[in-house]
Formats: structure tokens, sequence, C-alpha cells
């Protein structure tokens, strides 16, 4: 039990400390599609827009009174500096010092598909979601 908290507190490290894990570099090929991408999209408006905003953009209604700005999905540098493997992290581990939790009621699966969504909206420069 020891070695998995070690090794789940690595992962997570490397992803706060913006190194992405090993062999992760891109989305896994199950969720780099469409179908994933809704699936996505449904869980972000769901559990994430409160606080991200409904176009992902930084904006929700719980956004005020924090001290760290929630993140802007929107900004394409957002994607060029946060590897899939790190938003994945980040998602299910939270972020220290910021009032992003862990979102522990999602399966692998499910944050999965919302980190494809995540990084489509950054597509183009004037991109809104839909």
């Amino acid at each position: 039990m020891k070695h998995h908290f070690r090794i789940e507190m690595a992962t997570a490290l490397l992803a706060w400390s913006g190194c992405s894990a090993p062999g992760q570099v891109s989305l896994p090929a199950h969720v780099d599609n469409d179908v994933a991408r809704a699936q996505g999209r449904a869980l972000y408006q769901e559990h994430c827009a409160l606080c991200h905003g409904d176009n992902a953009d930084g904006h929700g209604l719980r956004q005020q009174g924090f001290e760290k700005q929630p993140a802007d999905f929107t900004d394409r540098t957002w994607r060029e500096r946060v590897s899939p493997q790190q938003a994945f992290d980040v998602i299910k581990h939270g972020k220290p010092d910021t009032a992003m939790p862990p979102w522990h009621v999602l399966s692998d699966e499910q944050i999965w598909q919302l980190v494809a969504y995540l990084r489509s909206v950054a597509t183009s420069p004037d991109r809104v979601t839909q």
C-alpha cells in the first residue's frame, strides 16, 4: 500500500513541477476521438463549469474569491505547457495551494475523457465551446 501511495505522489509531483510522466506526451488513443470529447464535455459541464466557466475560459460563477484564477482552457498556452498526463494528474489528485480539489468521484476513463475535451477547446485562437 505504501509503495502504491509513493508512486501516485511521485506522479503528482511530476505533474505539478512541469515534467510529464514518461511515455505520456499525448492523449491515449482510446480517448482521442469525438465520442470521448463529447463525453468529456458533458462531464465538464457537470463538474467543472461552476469554477472554470461554461466556455472553459476560467470565468465560472465560483471563480470570485479564489486566490488564483481557475485555468483558462481556451488559452493555447495552457495546451502547450500542460501535457495530457499533467492534466489527468491534476484532475485526479487536485493541485496544492489552489482551490482545485481531487476528483475522486470520476473514474480514470472519465478523467481521460475530460482531458480530451479540455485539450480540444484550445485548438484555435478564437474557439469557444458550443
